[in-house]
């Protein structure tokens, strides 16, 4: 598909310049200037006022994913690769690198350095082992990717930035998008500002997305597999990991309103086609004295590695002698009532939340916006707003939409 400035029209177009979209398998579309007065613009009108709301548990599948991108780095399941990074001033050597599962470097260890090859016996992301670039709560900005013999400048490399993905599921706030030419961008709880002469590669999912400078942005779909489902299907020794989110709170606080909070476990060495159970319970951090809050999930897997969340719906009475205090989950996983696995620990903040210690009244159109605010971008042009959704391949958010990851 191709666009192209035109000249002539009719009526109220006449004589003005105007956008042919060409598809060479189905025609053209022009688009031509309409005076709204007296327009009826019905046919142009999308169905639902935001692409949040097309999709059903909306904030319950960002925390799922967010969750989920945590979990698969637990250390000890062994479903990621940590990247080896030798900082030598000015530029970093990295090794170490998978062939088999993605490989997980920090933004902060590479940003504004020149990253070296040499070491890296080859290495180029790919479906199955794909580059995931974590970046911290309180990063402003996002530059170039400086890997060496990597660039958008040429045909073939473009599509390395399918197999890059910038996880910001940690940062909230604007970040300024200056300098990098590939990879997805993962950020629910960030607001994007692309500001850059530079053109940038690859797929972003936001909470709002706005442009600016004469850089474009190109829409390639992240292809990489995470291992939010199945790697093999041979057990070995079963272990558990477990993540917490808050639905609708990037910071994990829970309101003494109540509200969700969904434990997304990983596992690894489980039996293939036996069904397990999850239980979760409630604990005070550090001290670890329960609270009798409790939930549980059964799945069956075809694979041995994998993720699935455990949901606590927690009502204000249950939060109310907690007010101010640090929550954490324990995940004790059963077959057929036997004990195969557990995470226990009061003091992992990657289990914990925090209750808060006020009611803060929301404002009026407080759910609207945190709802319809969040935007996907972008394709291929500089629209801030709303954005197509559809190909997106982040799991599980996305399952729905693509089988791509697994």
């Amino acid at each position: 598909m191709t666009g192209s400035a035109r000249g002539g029209g009719s009526g109220n177009a006449a004589g003005r310049d105007f956008l042919r979209v060409t598809n060479p398998s189905t025609g053209i579309l022009d688009l031509k200037t309409v005076p709204l007065a007296g327009s009826d613009v019905s046919n142009y009108k999308t169905a639902q006022s935001s692409v949040a709301a097309y999709v059903p548990d909306f904030n319950t599948r960002v925390a799922q994913t967010n969750t989920c991108l945590a979990s698969m780095c637990e250390p000890g399941l062994g479903l990621t690769n940590p990247v080896k990074v030798d900082d030598q001033g000015g530029m970093v050597y990295v090794a170490d690198f998978a062939a088999d599962r993605p490989n997980v470097v920090d933004y902060a260890d590479i940003a504004g350095k020149t990253v070296k090859m040499d070491r890296a016996g080859g290495y180029k992301p790919s479906a199955g082992a794909p580059l995931v670039v974590r970046v911290a709560a309180g990063t402003t900005d996002l530059g170039q990717l400086r890997f060496e013999g990597w660039s958008a400048q040429a045909d073939a490399q473009q599509s390395l930035a399918r197999y890059i993905l910038l996880d910001l599921s940690a940062v909230s706030g604007d970040v300024t998008i200056n300098g990098l030419e590939l990879g997805a961008i993962w950020a629910p709880n960030a607001n994007l500002n692309f500001n850059s002469g530079i053109t940038t590669n690859g797929q972003w999912f936001a909470k709002n997305v706005t442009t600016a400078g004469g850089g474009e942005i190109h829409h390639h779909t992240f292809g990489g597999k995470l291992p939010c489902g199945d790697e093999s299907t041979v057990p070995g020794d079963p272990k558990i990991g477990t993540t917490v989110a808050v639905n609708g709170s990037a910071a994990k606080g829970l309101p003494l309103t109540g509200g969700t909070v969904i434990d997304m476990v990983g596992y690894k060495g489980l039996t293939p086609g036996k069904t397990y159970t999850l239980a979760g319970e409630v604990h005070t951090a550090r001290v670890g004295t329960a609270t009798g809050i409790t939930a549980t999930a059964s799945f069956t897997r075809e694979n041995t590695s994998g993720t699935t969340a455990v949901t606590f719906t927690i009502t204000a009475d249950q939060v109310a002698e907690y007010a101010g205090q640090d929550l954490v989950v324990f995940e004790y996983l059963t077959l057929d009532g036997v004990s195969v696995a557990e995470h226990t620990d009061p003091t992992d903040q990657g289990q914990a939340f925090t209750v808060a210690d006020e009611v803060v009244p929301a404002g009026p159109g407080d759910a609207q916006r945190s709802f319809s605010s969040r935007n996907v971008g972008a394709l291929s042009g500089h629209a801030p707003t709303v954005r197509k959704t559809s190909g997106i391949r982040i799991a599980p958010l996305l399952r729905d939409w693509s089988q791509t990851v697994r």
